[in-house]
C-alpha cells in the first residue's frame, strides 16, 4: 500500500481570524472572538462558510487548551497543580464555552444562507448541530462540570494505585508482566496481588459510580428524556440506530463470536494440561513459549514501532517521527500515571499526541501500532478547515487504528524472530 508522497510538515497552520498569541486558558479573551462570531452578519452562504470556518479556529484553540491540560493531567495525576490547572479550565472555562457554542449553533441554524449550501458536503454538519441545539439545557452545564470532575477523581485514584510484590513496588500495569510466566503460582499470586490493591479502592470506585449514574439520569431528564441511554446516543450523534440496533448486535455476538472464544479457551486449556482454566491463565503461552519481551525502554520501544510502521508504508514511518520530534509521545508506565492509553490531537497545531502505559510486553508494541492508526488518521484529517469533519465519531474511529495492528502484526518478524512472529499474529487473532 503506497500513500502519497512526502509526510506532513509539523508547521501548525495559519491564523485568519484568532491572534496566534490568543490566550484560549482566558475566558475573557475567548469571549471577545465568541462576540465577534455572534455578532457578525450573515446575508448569504457565502459569508456563511466563512464563518464556519473562522468559528473552527476559534474553537480549535479552546479544544487544544483542553487537550494540554488534560494531558498534563493524566501523565502526572499526583501533581496538584496540574490537576487543579485542568479542573480550573472544566470548572471556570468550558461552562460559559458550552453556552456561547448553544448560541452559535443557533445563529448558524437561524442563517439565511443556510439552505444554499451545498448538503453533499454540509449534510452531517448541519444535522450534528440541529441536534446539538435541540438537547442543549443550560441547566445541565454545572452538571456536567461536575460529572469532569468525578472522571478526574477515579483517573487519579487509578493513577495512585501500586502493587508490593516480590519486594517491589509496581504500577497495576507493570504487575501484567506476571500474567505471562510460565510459573502458574507466581501468575495467582500476581493476580490475587493486584486483585487486593483494587479491592481497596472499590468503596471510593463504586461513590463515583453511584455519583456519576445520578448526574447522568439527571441531565438527562432535563434535557426530556426517560433515561440516560436515549440522550447518551443523541449526545454522540448516532443517528441511524438505536439501543435496540445495539442489543441485536450483542445477541449477534453471543450467537457468533462467544462460542468461538470457548473454543478457543478450550484449546487454551487442553494444551496447558488444565482441568479448568482460571483469570491468571489467559496471558501465558500455552505452549510454554517464554513470553517476547521487545524492549526494556521507550527509545526502544520507538525504535521498534518505527520500524513497523516503514514496512506498512515509509509516509508512516516519517508522521511518526515527527511526533517523536515534537516530544508528543508518553508511552512508559510510572506510578501517578493515569491509566490507559489515548491518542488527543492537540487542534491547534493539528498534530496528535500518543499516552501509552507501556511496561516491555508485545502488548504494548500493538498498543502503540494501535494508537499510531489513530495518529496517522489525525495527521490524514488535517488539512480539513472544519474542526468538527478533523474528528471520527466512534463508529468509524477505531477504523484506522485497529487496521493498523493488523497491518503492522503483518511484518512482525521485522521485530521477531519467525516463531515469535507466528504466535504474536496468532493471539492476536484469537
Amino acid at each position: 500500500m503506497t500513500l502519497s508522497p512526502t509526510p506532513v510538515e509539523a508547521a501548525p497552520p495559519r491564523w485568519r481570524f484568532v491572534p496566534g498569541d490568543l490566550d484560549a486558558g482566558s475566558l475573557g479573551a475567548l469571549e471577545t472572538w465568541f462576540e465577534r462570531l455572534l455578532a457578525r452578519p450573515l446575508p448569504d452562504t457565502a459569508s456563511l462558510e466563512r464563518w464556519l470556518e473562522d468559528e473552527s479556529e476559534l474553537m480549535s484553540r479552546v479544544s487544544a487548551e483542553l487537550a494540554r491540560r488534560y494531558v498534563a493531567m493524566t501523565c502526572h495525576t499526583d501533581d496538584p497543580a496540574a490537576k487543579e490547572r485542568y479542573l480550573t479550565f472544566e470548572r471556570d472555562v468550558m461552562p460559559r464555552v458550552k453556552v456561547l457554542g448553544d448560541q452559535l449553533d443557533a445563529k448558524f441554524l437561524a442563517s439565511p444562507g443556510l439552505p444554499g449550501l451545498d448538503l453533499r458536503r454540509y449534510a452531517v454538519l448541519v444535522r450534528k448541530r440541529r441536534s446539538a441545539k435541540e438537547i442543549f439545557r443550560p441547566q445541565n452545564v454545572p452538571l456536567q462540570t461536575e460529572e469532569a470532575e468525578m472522571q478526574t477523581r477515579q483517573q487519579a485514584l487509578m493513577g495512585s494505585l501500586t502493587v508490593h510484590f516480590q519486594g517491589k513496588e509496581h504500577t497495576l500495569q507493570q504487575m501484567a508482566v506476571y500474567g505471562e510466566d510460565q510459573d502458574r503460582g507466581l501468575r495467582e499470586r500476581a493476580y490475587r496481588a493486584s486483585l487486593d490493591t483494587r479491592r481497596r479502592a472499590w468503596p471510593e470506585l463504586l461513590e463515583i459510580y453511584d455519583r456519576l449514574v445520578r448526574l447522568r439520569t439527571t441531565i438527562a431528564a432535563n434535557a426530556g428524556f426517560s433515561d440516560y441511554v436515549p440522550y447518551r446516543f443523541r449526545e454522540l450523534q448516532r443517528f441511524d440506530y438505536d439501543a435496540a440496533t445495539c442489543r441485536r448486535f450483542h445477541d449477534a455476538i453471543a450467537e457468533a463470536v462467544v462460542p468461538a472464544v470457548e473454543r478457543c479457551n478450550a484449546a487454551r486449556r487442553a494444551r496447558l494440561g488444565l482441568p479448568a482454566l482460571r483469570p491468571w491463565d489467559l496471558e501465558v503461552d500455552p505452549e510454554g513459549a517464554p513470553p517476547p519481551r521487545p524492549f526494556a525502554t521507550e527509545p526502544e520501544l520507538i525504535a521498534l514501532a518505527s520500524r513497523l510502521f516503514a514496512r506498512v508504508d515509509p509516509r508512516f514511518a516519517g508522521e511518526f517521527q515527527i511526533l517523536v520530534q515534537n516530544r508528543l509521545l508518553d508511552l512508559m508506565s510510572r506510578k501517578g500515571k493515569a491509566p490507559g492509553g489515548y491518542q488527543y490531537t492537540l487542534e491547534d497545531v493539528r498534530l496528535p499526541f500518543v499516552f501509552a502505559n507501556s511496561v516491555g510486553l508485545h502488548h504494548d508494541l500493538q498498543t502503540l501500532l494501535h494508537e499510531g492508526g489513530h495518529a496517522f488518521h489525525a495527521i490524514l484529517s488535517r488539512d480539513e478547515p472544519l474542526l468538527a469533519y478533523r474528528e471520527a465519531p466512534i463508529e468509524f474511529a477505531e477504523t484506522a487504528s485497529m487496521s493498523m495492528e493488523l497491518m503492522g502484526l503483518e511484518h512482525a518478524e521485522e521485530v521477531y524472530p519467525r516463531e515469535t512472529a507466528r504466535r504474536v499474529r496468532r493471539k492476536h487473532l484469537e
